[in-house]
């Protein structure tokens, strides 16, 4: 996996030290948000980035490009035991990164033309069941074709480097979510705040009627 791109919800130390205090309610809350902000984070940039422009279209669609995108996004929460720790961190695969830095892959590449599948370990059997046959190579030219209807259908341009845009955007991404992860770092915080004064308030009020029983 590429270098992983963390939030940070909190960087002020006098902020930090109050959210300290705030007490496990305010720390289970936080935490519970930050998981469901992880795995939404994923879903949105998952649809918005990998499913075609701005971005880039990877492995189909449906069933087929979830399964496909698997583990090549991560994103998950992460802490040392409190809340001013709490971080959200998303990371690419290898694959992936390339795509968000650009690079020039090399070497004896087959670019899909029209509807042809990818080329991968599978590529005979894919190319196979697509076509009913395995191309072949149309002499004194970089293109590979099949038959069809007693035409020549190229379906790969052959090449020796391929370079990839800079346009997948996930640093980007994530710096868009920041202010969203403040907004319900807060309101977690202050749910768990609520919640722990109105424990306390009713511990309290238990204690009076107690003695007032007593009395």
């Amino acid at each position: 996996m590429s270098d992983a791109v963390t939030l940070e919800a909190f960087n002020v130390q006098e902020l930090q030290q109050a959210l300290e205090q705030a007490g496990p309610e305010s720390y289970k809350f936080a935490k519970q948000e930050h998981r469901r902000f992880a795995a939404r984070a994923r879903r949105v940039f998952i649809k918005e980035r990998l499913s075609g422009r701005p971005g880039i279209t990877w492995g189909g669609h449906g069933k087929k490009h979830a399964k496909s995108v698997g583990g090549n996004v991560r994103m998950d929460q992460k802490d040392e035991g409190s809340i001013a720790s709490m971080r959200v961190w998303g990371k690419l695969s290898r694959f992936l990164a390339r795509h968000e830095t650009g690079a020039t892959i090399t070497g004896n590449l087959a670019i899909p033309i029209g509807d042809a599948p990818r080329i991968g370990k599978q590529k005979g059997q894919a190319i196979q069941s697509l076509y009913g046959q395995r191309p072949f190579r149309i002499p004194n030219t970089d293109l590979l074709a099949v038959s069809v209807g007693g035409q020549l259908k190229p379906v790969y341009k052959l090449v020796h480097s391929v370079t990839l845009p800079a346009r997948l955007g996930f640093r980007a991404f994530m710096r868009a979510q920041l202010q969203e992860f403040k907004a319900r770092t807060l309101a977690a915080v202050t749910r768990g705040i609520r919640v722990a004064m109105q424990k306390r308030v009713k511990a309290i009020a238990g204690g009076i009627q107690s003695a007032l029983g007593a009395a």
